[in-house]
Order: structure tokens, then C-alpha cells, then sequence
């Protein structure tokens, strides 16, 4: 899919009255040509989608249709920030640890127990076609833009290209769904308080029903990791979590 991109000068008070005049001019007779050529061709509707980029770095898109909206959305996104992208789609597939290090070991092991990898296939099954239409054509503008400017982008990220549509789900269900709803520090946090009441209690009370707990030797590093996953929802119970 082919793409315009050109930088919108937007936000300049201090270009002065002569500067603002000149633009004045060339913005009429723009107008006019513009109106000239509209009558005079066969059709005047954009053949591609075109990114307009204004002084504050901020994309406008414009586009026909929703797929070369997506197409370019997902271009715009890896030109500001492609790096941090790919390594939240990368977390998001839960094999962070595998692409960059011990480091990512805890996030792999939140991803991987909520069943997030998985449960974005189901969600991707589920869209109509023409939205799954939609994530594809943002998926492929992410590509697209690795693809062209390979040296922008740091080689331990591009490890994860391509990018699918899935990635996308699944990177919107751990940040929304899996960090900012049920954090999972808070959940760790209240696994140790459980335990520690536990061994205090001389009666240990029974697990809550879908209680989950990790297998020995794939807990965190602060403790035993438990979730209630209603996989079915896609919303953990967190005061289920002991």
C-alpha cells in the first residue's frame, strides 16, 4: 500500500505578520488550483492514505478507507516510537525473557498464567471480517515501516517482526485488562499478605472456587503468583487472588 507523509507547519507564532501573509497567498492560490484540478479530472479522491505531520510531531491521518487508516496509524506509531512498540508486543506474547533476558522472566509468567497469548487468537476469531480486515492493515503498517527503515530500529526488537494481528490484541488485553485493571504487583503483594495470615490462622481456610496457583518451581520472585482466570470473561476476579 503505498503512503504520503509530509510535515504540516503547525504552531509557529513567531514566523510574524509577513511570513503569516506569504502563507495567506499561497494557501489562495493553492485553493485555486485545487478547485481547478478537481473539476478537470476524472476523479479527485485520494488513492492513498497520507500522513500529515505537524511541528508538535503529532500524525494527522487521511484516508478513503478504514484499512488505509489502520495501515497508516500503524506506520505513524512505529515512526514515533518503534522500539518501545515492538518490545511491548514482544512482553505481550509472553516470550520477552526469550528475546531479551531474565529480566522479562515475571512478565512472561503474568502473561503466560492469564492465558493472554491464547485468549487474543480467540478474540482475533471473533471480530468480524471487516475488523479483522482493520488489525491486519494496521499490523502490515507496522511492518511496512520496519521493512523501509530497518536501520531506525534497534536489532534486539526487530527480532519479534512481523508483527500479526494477534500481537496487537494481545498487547492491548495485558496493558488494559492485565496491568492497569488487575496489576500484577498488587496481585503478588496480596499473595504474600494471604500467605503470611495463613500461617498464622491455626485453621487454614478452604480456597475460593477457580482458585489457581503455580506450579512449584514457575513461581515469581517474590512468591507464589495466583489468579483466579476467568478465561471466559477475559476479567480476573482479583479478590479471589490469596
Amino acid at each position: 500500500m503505498m503512503l504520503t507523509q509530509k510535515l504540516a507547519m503547525v504552531g509557529h507564532p513567531w514566523l510574524g505578520l509577513r511570513w503569516g501573509l506569504c502563507r495567506g497567498v499561497a494557501l489562495l492560490l493553492g485553493v485555486v488550483m485545487m478547485v481547478t484540478i478537481g473539476f478537470c479530472s476524472p476523479s479527485s479522491a485520494q488513492s492513498s492514505p497520507e500522513i500529515l505531520w505537524d511541528t508538535y510531531g503529532v500524525p494527522h491521518i487521511h484516508s478513503r478507507d478504514t484499512q488505509g487508516l489502520f495501515y497508516a496509524f500503524g506506520w505513524a506509531q512505529m515512526q514515533s516510537h518503534a522500539d518501545l512498540l515492538l518490545r511491548l508486543y514482544g512482553q505481550a506474547r509472553g516470550r520477552a525473557a526469550e528475546y531479551w533476558g531474565e529480566d522479562y522472566r515475571d512478565s512472561d509468567v503474568w502473561v503466560r498464567t492469564m492465558g493472554i497469548p491464547e485468549r487474543a487468537a480467540e478474540w482475533y476469531t471473533a471480530q468480524n471480517p471487516d475488523f479483522r480486515a482493520d488489525l491486519e492493515a494496521f499490523a502490515a503498517g507496522v511492518n511496512a515501516y520496519a521493512q523501509t527503515h530497518g536501520d531506525r530500529i534497534d536489532q534486539a526488537f526487530a527480532q519479534i517482526l512481523p508483527v500479526t494481528a494477534i500481537d496487537v490484541l494481545a498487547h492491548q488485553q495485558r496493558v488494559l485488562h492485565f496491568t492497569f485493571v488487575v496489576n500484577p504487583e498488587e496481585v503478588a503483594d496480596l499473595a504474600l499478605e494471604a500467605g503470611d495470615e495463613s500461617a498464622r490462622s491455626p485453621v487454614r481456610p478452604l480456597p475460593p472456587p477457580g482458585f489457581l496457583r503455580l506450579p512449584h518451581g514457575a513461581a515469581s520472585s517474590r512468591g507464589d503468583l495466583c489468579a483466579h482466570a476467568a478465561k471466559s470473561s477475559g476479567r480476573p476476579q482479583s479478590h479471589h487472588c490469596w
